[in-house]
């Protein structure tokens, strides 16, 4: 196997209670952060507080938090629900 060929895949994470651990009838598709989506948004949001910095104006910790929200969005691929018994 050549790992140069070795290419980032989908990760099907099933979310559980906090409690029990027990799965709660959710998955969810995860992105690799080698993803060109997470990339494109991880590199979208750091021209921006680059330009801001320069600027004299640093993000405000709203824009940091909402900068956090687009990348964990940006890593979401889709979820299924369960078809249960």
């Amino acid at each position: 196997m050549d790992i140069a060929s070795i290419t980032p895949q989908p990760f099907t994470y099933s979310v559980v209670h906090p409690s029990t651990g027990e799965p709660i009838g959710l998955s969810v598709r995860l992105l690799s952060t080698e993803d060109k989506r997470w990339k494109a948004v991880e590199r979208r949001i750091t021209d921006e507080a680059n330009k801001r910095r320069m600027r004299g104006k640093p993000l405000t910790a709203v824009e940091i938090e909402q900068n956090r929200v687009d990348l964990i969005a940006s890593v979401v691929d889709g979820f299924e629900f369960d078809k249960g018994d």
